[in-house]
């Protein structure tokens, strides 16, 4: 059976997210430096504008767990909008340019910009999907 194409919102968060709004900064990253640390309190999202990111974490037995490898387009540190410190790491793999978007002015694109808002809450949904994917194939190959 063909899996099902993914929809791609045609939005693009740059229309809004330039680093240079309210809420907004743009930052550089260099290979190897931290953006923010597990347990670290969570205050903003992020843009990958250029480069690649690491979202790892350490779990009891001293193993890191990577989670996520965002690119270009893609957002991190989305947990903000739970309150709860982080749960990862996010490091930058290559020279990077992110957009970092408080946690407030997050939640006013999505109540002021409703293209914004369906992008972001599609982003939401398909990372969920994907996770739920990966989880269902470790679990699957695993157990062989």
């Amino acid at each position: 059976m063909a899996k099902p194409r993914r929809r791609r919102n045609v939005f693009d968060p740059r229309v809004v997210l330039t680093g240079r709004g309210h809420g907004q900064v743009r930052k550089r990253f260099p290979a190897g430096q931290v953006i923010y640390s597990q347990g670290d309190p969570p205050d903003a999202t992020f843009l990958v504008e250029s480069g690649s990111i690491k979202v790892s974490t350490v779990v009891r037995n001293g193993r890191e767990a990577v989670l996520a490898l965002p690119g270009p387009g893609d957002f991190f540190g989305v947990r903000c909008l739970l309150g709860t410190p982080h749960t990862a790491t996010a490091t930058a793999l290559t020279d990077s340019s992110v957009v970092r978007v408080t946690t407030a002015a997050l939640c006013r694109m999505v109540r002021e910009v409703p293209d914004f808002a369906e992008m972001f809450a599609t982003f939401l949904v398909q990372r969920c999907a994907d996770d739920q994917e990966r989880l269902i194939s470790h679990l699957t190959h695993s157990a062989g």
